[in-house]
């Protein structure tokens, strides 16, 4: 959706026309109404004297399906380089 574009790839948001020549508000109209699927991994780490979970890693490959939908890495890259999706997978949030 517009909303899921304009807060996790904000740098996109150039509508076709204006666009910056650097193909990145194509890239935008591209991508808007697209469904991304994306695996997702979670790696829980135990403490092994409590037996409990201390902390959780979240992994999300976002590359193959970006790669997919745009058919070139260099597009992907473009897509990809200024995100605001933090290594803990929050969309809006740029670390």
């Amino acid at each position: 959706t517009e909303l899921t574009l304009r807060h996790a790839f904000p740098h996109l948001e150039e509508p076709a026309s204006e666009d910056r020549g650097d193909g990145r508000g194509l890239l935008y109209q591209r991508l808007l109404g697209q469904r991304v699927e994306c695996n997702c991994s979670l790696t829980f780490l135990f403490d092994e004297d409590s037996d409990r979970v201390v902390r959780l890693e979240t992994s999300i490959d976002l590359t193959t399906p970006f790669l997919e939908l745009l058919g070139s890495l260099k597009d992907v890259s473009k897509v990809l380089e200024h995100a605001r999706i933090s290594s803990e997978c929050v969309i809006g949030v740029r670390e």
